[in-house]
C-alpha cells in the first residue's frame, strides 16, 4: 500500500490539485457538471435538503420498526397489509412516531389531501 507512505500519499495529492488546477482540468471538471449523473446527485442533494425533518422521521420510524418499538399495522382506510407511515401531526421531534398506517393509495390521497388545505384549496369531499 503505497498510498499509506505519507511522502507518496502527499505527492499524489499534489500532482491533483495542479492537474485541478490546469486548463484541462478544469475543462473537464465543467464538462462533468454538464452531464445527466452530475445532475441527477444535485437534484437529490438538493431534494434531501429541503426534506431534512421528512428524512429523519422516516429514519425514526425505520429505527422504531427495526428494534420493536413500533409495529405496523393493516390500512386504518380499507384493511390492506402492505402500509406505509403517515404522519398526521407533522414531522416535529416530539410527533415522529405519532402515526397512522395506510396503504399507498391511501396514503396519497391523503397527502394531497394535505397539501390542498394547505394551500387553501380544501374540498368537503
Amino acid at each position: 500500500m503505497r498510498l499509506a507512505v505519507p511522502e507518496v500519499r502527499e505527492g499524489r495529492r499534489a500532482y491533483s490539485r495542479r492537474w485541478n488546477q490546469s486548463r484541462q482540468g478544469q475543462a473537464y471538471h465543467r464538462a462533468y457538471k454538464r452531464t445527466p449523473p452530475y445532475k441527477a446527485q444535485e437534484n437529490i442533494r438538493r431534494t434531501q435538503r429541503r426534506n431534512v425533518p421528512k428524512i429523519k422521521a422516516r429514519e425514526a420510524i425505520n429505527a422504531a420498526l427495526r428494534y420493536g418499538r413500533l409495529t405496523k399495522k393493516p390500512c386504518a382506510v380499507c384493511g390492506d397489509s402492505h402500509t406505509e407511515a403517515h404522519h398526521l401531526l407533522g414531522y416535529a421531534p416530539a410527533d415522529r412516531l405519532q402515526v397512522i398506517w395506510l396503504c399507498p393509495a391511501h396514503h396519497r390521497r391523503a397527502e394531497e389531501r394535505l397539501r390542498k388545505e394547505r394551500e387553501g384549496h380544501a374540498t368537503l369531499s
